[in-house]
């Protein structure tokens, strides 16, 4: 229960939304929780995950990164959620 959804409402769920900007870069968007840090990984091929952006706290809102990787013909992304270490 680390990403912090209920286990008892279906509707609340942690969807990642890749969109392709005009520019060609991308965007991703998911939903945050609050007290909750998010670490987005990403690579090419599946074997090695590199972080992308670490230390993005949740408020409650939809998160949105902006100005990702361009030009791969295929790149995977992966969302680590860990409680912030201050949260106590």
């Amino acid at each position: 229960f680390i990403f912090g959804t209920s286990p008892i409402d279906p509707n609340d769920v942690l969807r990642l939304t890749l969109v392709e900007e005009d520019d060609g870069e991308f965007m991703l968007t998911f939903p945050s929780k609050p007290n909750r840090e998010y670490t987005l990984e990403s690579n090419v091929d599946l074997k090695r995950f590199s972080p992308l952006r670490e230390s993005i706290r949740g408020d409650g809102n939809v998160i949105a990164i902006e100005n990702l990787v361009a030009g791969e013909r295929q790149h995977f992304f992966r969302l680590k959620v860990t409680l912030p270490s201050d949260n106590e």
